[in-house]
């Protein structure tokens, strides 16, 4: 009877381990992006370049208008572009 009760005891103790380490590695990693620049040009050629890496997912939005404005070219200008995301 003692062996029956010393492992279910351990198989309660286990158990407990278990759930107590998965929780912990289940935190949320945050996450980060990097924006890259797509651009292209009259001719046909077309470019992507990184414009930053390494950014967190809270300032997306600012990096994401930040290249956009530093990639403008004048009105009516035949080139063309976006930004865009990428998850790292």
């Amino acid at each position: 009877m003692k062996k029956f009760l010393l492992s279910g005891v351990l198989a309660i103790a286990v158990a407990a381990m278990v759930g107590i380490s998965t929780n912990v590695s289940a935190q949320p990693v945050a996450q980060t992006f990097s924006v890259a620049v797509h651009i292209a040009y009259p001719s046909g050629f077309e470019y992507d370049g990184v414009f930053a890496t390494g950014v967190p997912s809270s300032d997306l939005p600012t990096y994401l208008v930040a290249c956009n404005q530093s990639h403008k070219w004048g009105v009516g200008s035949e080139i063309h572009f976006h930004c865009y995301p990428i998850p790292e």
